[in-house]
């Protein structure tokens, strides 16, 4: 049986790949808050009859660098090996600009940063042939802004969040081209994809864009990616299928500039 990893596995997409998951899956689901992945674990058992040895719990906020270190230590203790990695979790921000603990604006330390240093931290405790698999966007979009990655002087929340889409785009690229070299991490047959998951009825979508999507019951796009037996590697999915990246994410140059800013701002993990 292989272990999946989904954050932010308490509502959402998240909850419900986690539903579909647990059926032929060990699944260790990550809350931001004890109370959050307890009832997410109540109501798994309840509707999918899961045995307690199915499922884990890791809890832990994804905006703040030491307890996204408090994440990783708490998979690595519960469990022998990740199979796949599902970076699940986001934020869509509110229209004030707010930052993180580590002070970066918080989309990005969400959407972007966490994701990077969970790889970076659970990349060891990752089973041969494992996937990472980040979320992205239709809305990713534009260009990067390197001189105001942070948005101190053009913020807005739709703003924040492409911009934080297209970065987990570019993240995805340079991790494949890693792992495609084997040197940085022991040629282990390891692979990564990003996905829009689609346009689903969650809060976020009705808090971002006041709209309503696919039921969130029929949102099996990520579920799809994590169980496809042998995926291509190194490639964004929409509708399941594959996509050309978005412009602004496609430059290599632009992939290995971020990379390296993000490493640096992961040095103390």
């Amino acid at each position: 049986m292989k272990t999946v990893l989904v954050t932010g596995a308490t509502q959402g997409i998240g909850l419900h790949t986690a539903l579909r998951l647990v059926k032929n899956h060990h699944v260790v689901l990550h809350g931001r808050t004890a109370e959050s992945g307890e009832a997410a674990l109540a109501r798994i058992r309840s509707e999918s009859g899961a045995r307690k040895e199915d499922f884990s719990l890791v809890t832990g906020d994804l905006s703040d660098l030491a307890q996204v270190r408090g994440v990783a230590d708490q998979v690595k203790e519960k469990v022998e090996g990740v199979d796949v990695l599902i970076n699940n979790a986001g934020v869509f921000a509110d229209e004030q600009r707010q930052t993180s603990a580590d002070g970066y604006e918080l989309t990005f330390a969400v959407n972007v940063l966490a994701p990077f240093a969970l790889t970076k931290l659970l990349l060891p405790a990752m089973n041969r042939n494992g996937h990472v698999i980040n979320t992205s966007s239709l809305s990713a979009q534009g260009k990067v802004p390197w001189e105001d990655l942070q948005l101190e002087r053009a913020y807005s929340n739709h703003k924040a969040y492409s911009l934080s889409k297209l970065l987990i785009q570019m993240v995805t690229y340079a991790l494949h081209r890693r792992f495609l070299d084997g040197a940085e991490y022991g040629g282990r047959g390891l692979k990564t994809n990003t996905l829009d998951p689609g346009t689903v009825d969650t809060r976020m979508l009705r808090k971002g864009w006041a709209m309503s999507g696919i039921p969130l019951e029929t949102a099996d796009d990520t579920f799809k990616l994590a169980t496809n037996p042998d995926p291509p590697k190194g490639k964004y999915f929409v509708g399941n299928k594959l996509t050309a990246p978005v412009g602004g994410a496609r430059p290599r140059e632009d992939q290995e500039r971020l990379w390296a800013i993000l490493k640096s701002m992961c040095s103390d993990l």
